[in-house]
């Protein structure tokens, strides 16, 4: 696996693995679907402002409008990716990049079958360009955001009165909401920039359910601060009997979940806490006639989340995304919202990109996600970094995962001739799909043994028979593509009687 880019600009041992661009046309490819510009019934990506072919099996490319070769001021904002037959469901994918970005990772939706990455066959990509306005990118006016003013009178005094010292808690909870409101008392103590988002969804007597977001885009919340549900811009009209189902705040993982039935409910006096987990798939949708409110997307990487958002999530769903980042100094979040509609198709979240991304972060772990229209949060530990490589003046910063190995064992170990070492399983942690070499020295040289593929990041490393008296030593080698750091273990030298 490679990362495709001028070799110029990363003068790092990056390979250029002979792509052909193809210039774009002077006709103008028209959406077919809201901005996906993939006619219907494609069976390759369109020329766009650039198509690359793709040489070789690779499931992700980091691509650059530098390397591209794009005009000033130009910025990805979407990209078209193919990996197989259209008749067998891996054609042509369209990808909005949000915010648009001069660096994306480009990588096929979805997996396998068998959980692994789609190879990529090509790609076109499509410019937007610095000064201009994406249809969907949201600005400093909200057009349903509630005003740091609570408009009620709280109908309910919280009962878990959050922590204000010490560490802080993510895991604090809010009291339960009423018919006609959420109270949240934000502890003293949260991180800036956590407190300025607020989801519920509610159920309605046939059935369907819809979800109220109250956002800030001007600063974040703080002290006790009453949401009211009836005089929010989006309260359908005449709608008075109805259920509080869910209720999701920004900076805590606690989730409210129960039936509150309106009007005349009574809070929930037993909150449940949403289950997470990992998630693999972008497959959602219904299931026995009813919307599938546990729908996973893939795992966040270094610089992006993409999520496919199923082609039946109700309206009014799709429009926020938190990501949860750690670092040496704390824990910060990056919130993408939408003001003005849902987001549909895949859609990619790039994170250096965004406004608040810190400047100089040389290092940082994703630890939580959260996709408004889902359940689901996926929650981890993806370590990373970042890089910055300068070209003709313009500098661009990269991020790349850190690559990890652990229960490899070093030292020195004795075996008879005609033996070999006892099989292991090694924890193979971000290695971007790519084979762990076993590599053995014997002479000074170090030569590969065999090459192991990772499965659910573990590897069964099994040794070669010693046929031979001497000293040997063996170690681990992932290589760095790009995308991962890739990293080599300490030898395990290994003395043949």
């Amino acid at each position: 696996m490679a990362t495709i880019l001028a070799a110029a600009l990363l003068g790092v041992g990056v390979l250029v693995l002979g792509a052909t661009v193809l210039p774009a046309t002077a006709t103008q490819v028209q959406a077919t679907d809201g901005d996906n510009p993939i006619p219907v019934g494609a069976n390759t990506c369109p020329v766009l402002d650039g198509k690359v072919d793709v040489n070789g099996s690779h499931t992700s490319l980091q691509v650059t409008t530098a390397g591209l070769g794009a005009p000033a001021g130009a910025l990805i904002s979407g990209y078209c990716v193919k990996s197989g037959s259209t008749k067998q469901g891996f054609g042509p994918r369209w990808v909005t990049v949000d915010p648009p970005s001069a660096s994306v990772v480009i990588t096929y939706p979805g997996l396998t079958p068998h959980g692994q990455m789609f190879a990529i066959s090509h790609y076109s990509v499509q410019y937007t360009y610095a000064g201009s306005t994406p249809t969907q990118t949201p600005t400093d006016t909200p057009t349903s955001t509630p005003t740091d003013t609570p408009t009620d009178t709280p109908t309910d005094t919280p009962t878990d009165t959050p922590p204000s010292t010490g560490p802080f808690d993510w895991n604090w909870k809010y009291a339960g909401p009423s018919c006609s409101a959420l109270t949240v008392t934000y502890p003293s103590n949260i991180p800036a920039h956590q407190s300025n988002d607020v989801n519920v969804r509610f159920e309605t007597p046939d059935g369907k359910t819809f979800t109220l977001n109250f956002h800030n885009n001007s600063a974040d919340w703080t002290g006790t601060v009453t949401f009211d549900f009836t005089h929010h811009p989006a309260w359908p009209a005449g709608l008075t009997v109805y259920k509080v189902v869910w209720v999701q705040v920004s900076g805590t993982n606690y989730h409210w979940q129960g039936k509150l039935s309106c009007p005349g409910g009574q809070p929930d006096p037993a909150p449940v806490t949403t289950p997470t987990g990992t998630g693999t798939t972008t497959t959602a949708g219904s299931t026995s006639g009813s919307f599938n409110w546990d729908w996973t997307y893939p795992d966040p990487t270094c610089d992006s989340l993409t999520v496919g958002y199923p082609s039946d999530l109700p309206a009014g769903q799709a429009n926020d995304a938190n990501i949860r980042f750690r670092t040496a100094t704390g824990s910060f979040t990056l919130n993408f919202h939408n003001d003005y509609e849902t987001w549909s198709g895949y859609r990619q979240f790039d994170f250096l990109a965004h406004p608040d991304w810190p400047a100089g972060l040389s290092s940082y772990a994703i630890t939580w996600v959260s996709v408004a229209g889902t359940n689901y949060h996926w929650q981890g530990n993806v370590t990373c970094q970042t890089q910055q490589l300068t070209q003709a003046g313009a500098t661009q910063t990269f991020a790349t995962a850190l690559t990890s190995v652990s229960r490899w064992h070093t030292g020195t170990a004795r075996l008879r001739k005609g033996r070999a070492l006892a099989a292991r399983t090694v924890t193979v942690r971000q290695t971007d799909g790519t084979p762990v070499a076993l590599q053995r020295r014997t002479t000074g040289t170090w030569h590969t043994v065999r090459r192991i593929t990772p499965t659910a990041d573990k590897v069964r490393v099994k040794f070669p028979r010693e046929t031979h008296k001497r000293r040997v030593a063996y170690r681990l080698d992932v290589p760095d593509t790009g995308l991962v750091t890739g990293t080599t273990t300490q030898p395990l030298t290994v003395h043949v009687r």
